[in-house]
């Protein structure tokens, strides 16, 4: 996340699964962004991000009941346990369009 200009940022953790750290920002642009990384041992090194687009926040926002940037980035830390295990499905499950970009090291 260091590469772009954030104005909250916020880290999801699951005890469940230690293994996969994901945090979440909200850009000064407006967009949304998950950076996870799935570290098991044994396997090869996961990384993702997940984007929603500035345009799709405030949707999302009405999901979780959030009014401002920081309520939003509350909203889902409260709900680490449902995210972390796959963000990109869960923010399919809500309707709300993401882009998705992923990479595995070998």
């Amino acid at each position: 996340m260091e590469n772009e200009t954030y104005v909250e940022t916020a880290r999801l953790r699951s005890p469940e699964l230690p293994h996969r750290y994901l945090t979440v920002g909200l850009r000064a642009d407006g967009d949304l962004v998950f950076e996870g990384q799935d570290l098991r041992p044994g396997l090869p090194e996961y990384e993702y991000v997940v984007t929603v687009r500035a345009a799709d926040v405030p949707e999302l926002m009405r999901v979780v009941g959030a009014v401002s940037g920081r309520e939003l980035l509350d909203a889902l830390v409260r709900r680490s346990e449902e995210i972390v295990p796959g963000v990109h499905g869960w923010l399919r499950g809500l309707g709300i369009p993401t882009e998705l970009w992923t990479h595995r090291s070998d």
